[in-house]
């Protein structure tokens, strides 16, 4: 095999055995016999890598040294045999090689014996400069992309292509990167590159490759294959639909390429697609290393013409049988790769004591009754202050709301120090113990939905029928709500209030999610279904580790942003609404979600006031709700005073004496007298008092107050008001 493409000033030259050998390995069944002569080469694909060395078979993650065997048994079985990368090898990773800028995993793919690369979004997710310096000289591997030019110019900013020969037989690799890279990753970073056009761009790169002539700086090639870092939506989908962006560049670049291996969309097909008359392979091998791509051609080593071009997906961890056996690796772990792993792995421990900040106690996860025992139902302090950071760390791109998924939260960090760190103190928080909490090295997605999306998104969190019938989503301090748990499934939600005020089904909003979230995990489907959705290249880890770092000692938040409230005289699923009521007037209501679980010194009593005043009471029952965010409930009945004045007065339910504060309007007929207009009244916050405009003086609220209402609400004149223990529910 012979590369014809100068990288770094030189020629890389390796020797291949002639074979025409076929062989069936692993998963991956190859044709059972070549035509009489022809050339057999296997050409072995991967995608979005993202650094994941270790082996993780609960994730079907087969790690590198079991990639590496895989590989080698392959290439024993047909030297004639190349391992190519459509992309994102670097960037977006683990612990274990982000902490190292990705130099174990550029390693490991070296030792693997990875030939080329295109380049994705994540290779430039430091810029320009680190891809052509630091990346690019400790790869052994070239790094292609077609459509990335110099600004201002026809030039190719990077090798287009690169040429491997087989026994005579040439085969071409064209690279290309998604249009969407500026979009994708910091502007400052490739503010020198223009993004071509993939299908004008590979198919010009293509006709260069197949036009005759060779003339030392105009290469030939037998066999084309596109590196693609641009991948389908689903692996179900129709490769050749042109209302699609990936069909359109299947349909437009099939006539000049002889296979398609894909990317960046992390999803797992293999499909043969005919354009014209013409029918040619396209795959993509999912994400992380669970499988391998495979293309076998047949080529004719006279004419040259390609006999038989086929494609599969080879599976790399069998997965575990229900009630059976665990999941396993189809290759074992080659020596030499796993020792480079270990030694990562040992690195980056090291790397893992360094102090990132400090904090005044323990951030948690919710937990089940037993105390021990994580509760994906259940509302955390932890949940939302990662997606306070998240918020934090996207600011500067105008995000709004985040929210992040409760499965993605892996640990606690303990203000307790280490005992087997002894340079860890009471309160420090290590590098490890973010990583530790956040391992799976996701992006943020920025992406903008609607209000009604927002309730979508809420309501997925009940899912009903399926394992963890509630997933408990952490949200920002501006996002909070107010939900009816007996209600139907998709009429939960009854308030959902921004900044303090509702928002309406047409309002939009920028929102930052990681990209499991974005991409629909756990089974909030609506975060896929976003418009603009762009990834930052900003990994979650360092947003919230840089998160911590800024705002130290960081303290834990024990407020609800969400709570249950029920008036249990009418249908479950009606926002509270007193309206228009006499005096003497009786009512019951249940409330939930008052306090998160594992919070130290809980209230235990639900005060009702009117205006002000208590005027009943009731125990909060601490029990947690298992796989429910039903912790800290009470139900509380109430008569109004039988003398009132008419006009506009308050009712509260307040959590202990300064806890959680939500205050409802009503208005008053049937009572004695005219309506009080005071311009300056009490605020709802404990101990404040403060000027109110005229407008809001008769409901006795401080208009600083974030006012909660959804627009039926405010259209029958009521308001909610939630305060928390260091602010209104709905944030400052």
């Amino acid at each position: 095999m012979q590369s014809s493409f100068f990288r770094r000033g030189s020629v890389r030259v390796a020797a291949l055995v002639v074979s025409t050998t076929v062989a069936l390995v692993g998963f991956g069944a190859l044709p059972a016999s070549a035509a009489p002569g022809d050339v057999v080469i296997d050409v072995y694909t991967m995608n979005d890598f993202h650094g994941h060395l270790e082996q993780n078979l609960g994730s079907g993650e087969a790690g590198a040294a079991s990639i590496a065997t895989a590989f080698d048994t392959f290439k024993t079985a047909n030297p004639n045999s190349t391992l190519v990368s459509a992309g994102d090898n670097i960037s977006g990773s683990p612990f274990i090689s982000q902490a190292q800028q990705d130099e174990p995993t550029i390693d490991a793919l070296n030792q693997i014996g990875l030939s080329v690369s295109a380049i994705g979004n994540h290779e430039l997710d430091h810029g320009r400069a680190d891809l052509e310096g630091r990346v690019s000289d400790l790869a052994d591997f070239d790094l292609i992309s077609a459509n990335l030019f110099n600004k201002g110019t026809t030039d190719h900013a990077f090798a287009p292509y690169d040429i491997q020969t087989f026994d005579g037989v040439k085969v071409g690799f064209i690279g290309a990167v998604t249009e969407d890279l500026p979009s994708l990753v910091s502007p400052t970073g490739i503010d020198t590159l223009a993004v071509g056009g993939i299908v004008d761009s590979v198919n010009a790169v293509a006709q260069e490759l197949t036009d005759g002539i060779d003339d030392g700086t105009n290469a030939e090639a037998d066999v084309l294959v596109l590196l693609i870092h641009e991948g389908a939506a689903s692996p179900t989908a129709n490769m050749t639909d042109v209302g699609t962006v990936f069909g359109k560049i299947v349909t437009g670049t099939a006539p000049y390429v002889d296979a398609i291996a894909s990317g960046h969309t992390h999803n797992l097909y293999s499909q043969t697609v005919t354009v014209g008359g013409k029918s040619l392979p396209v795959l993509q091998t999912g994400s992380y290393g669970s499988n391998l791509g495979h293309f076998n051609f047949q080529v004719n080593p006279t004419t040259k013409e390609i006999s038989s071009a086929t494609g599969e997906t080879i599976r790399l961890v069998t997965p575990a049988v229900p009630g059976g056996a665990p999941a396993s690796a189809v290759y074992a772990q080659d020596p030499e790769v796993a020792a480079l792993v270990a030694t990562a792995k040992a690195e980056s421990s090291i790397i893992g004591r360094v102090s990132i900040g400090t904090i005044t106690a323990s951030f948690t996860r919710a937990l089940q009754s037993d105390g021990t025992t994580e509760n994906r139902g259940g509302e955390s302090d932890l949940g939302n202050e990662v997606a306070d950071g998240q918020l934090w760390a996207t600011r500067d791109l105008g995000t709004q709301l985040a929210f992040m998924n409760p499965g993605g939260l892996r640990t606690n960090i303990d203000f307790a120090a280490n005992a087997s760190n002894p340079e860890d103190s009471d309160g420090n928080v290590t590098y490890e113990e973010a990583a530790t909490v956040q391992p799976f090295a996701n992006t943020l997605i920025t992406q903008t939905i609607t209000g009604a999306q927002v309730k979508t998104v809420l309501e997925q969190q009940w899912q009903t029928g399926q394992t963890r019938p509630f997933l408990k989503l952490g949200i920002n301090s501006d996002l909070a709500y107010t939900y009816d748990a007996a209600a139907a499934d998709g009429s939960h939600v009854t308030e959902i209030f921004y900044k303090g005020a509702p928002i309406a089904a047409e309002d939009t909003f920028k929102i930052v999610t990681n990209s499991f979230l974005a991409a629909g995990g756990d089974g909030f489907l609506e975060l896929a279904n976003g418009q603009g959705k762009s990834d930052t290249g900003r990994v979650d880890l360092d947003a919230f580790v840089n998160y911590i770092g800024e705002n130290e000692p960081l303290t834990p938040d024990y407020s609800t942003r969400s709570v249950g409230i029920a008036n249990l005289a009418e249908p479950a699923g009606t926002p509270v609404d007193f309206g228009t009521t006499e005096p003497g007037t009786s009512y019951e209501f249940a409330l939930s979600s008052l306090l998160l679980s594992g919070i130290p010194n809980p209230d235990t009593e639900l005060n009702v006031l009117f205006d002000g005043e208590q005027i009943a009471s009731a125990a909060i029952d601490p029990t947690v709700v298992d796989k429910y965010d039903e912790q800290g409930r009470a139900t509380v009945a109430f008569t109004l005073p039988a003398s009132l004045r008419n006009g506009d007065h308050t009712v509260s339910f307040q959590v202990g004496e300064a806890g959680l504060r939500i205050t409802f309007p009503l208005v008053i007929t049937g009572g004695f007298g005219d309506p009080i207009v005071d311009p300056t009244t009490p605020s709802v916050g404990a101990g404040t008092t403060t000027t109110v405009s005229p407008a809001l003086a008769a409901t006795g609220l401080d208009a600083t107050v974030p006012l909660l209402g959804a627009g039926l609400l405010l259209a029958l004149g009521a308001l909610l008001v939630v305060r928390r223990r260091r602010g209104a529910l709905t944030g400052p």
